[in-house]
């Protein structure tokens, strides 16, 4: 008897954790470390992505198209289509999903890639 209701517990288990969905940037972001400035970033359903330096410049938001070309439990690949074309690797910390490292590469040569660790805050 203890048996089966041990094999039942562990197939509950297993029943369960397999429902978790695939990562996505869906929501608003906060910078939380960078070696650059600290933006507030937000990413829609419809694909469009806005950034904005709400210390600087308090109500200016530069909005651009993106597109997910990637994406799994806990990583996503992203494009974002702004002055430069840039993809953006989302590798996620926690369960939750409310945590990311994201690297960014940029098109263009003379552009470095990027490297800092977003908190969604909505």
């Amino acid at each position: 008897m203890k048996f089966k209701t041990f094999l039942l517990v562990i197939a509950a288990l297993c029943f369960f954790s397999c429902e978790k969905k695939n990562a996505s940037p869906i929501g608003k972001w906060e910078t939380v470390t960078t070696t650059n400035f600290f933006w507030h970033y937000s990413f829609d359903d419809r694909a469009n992505a806005c950034k904005e330096l709400p210390k600087m410049f308090p109500g200016t938001r530069f909005c651009f198209d993106y597109e997910v070309s990637n994406s799994s439990f806990s990583k996503v690949i992203l494009t974002i289509y702004g002055q430069t074309k840039e993809t953006w690797e989302w590798t996620f910390l926690d369960d939750d999903n409310e945590v990311a490292d994201v690297l960014v590469y940029s098109d263009t040569a003379s552009v470095a890639s990027q490297r800092f660790i977003l908190k969604k805050i909505e």
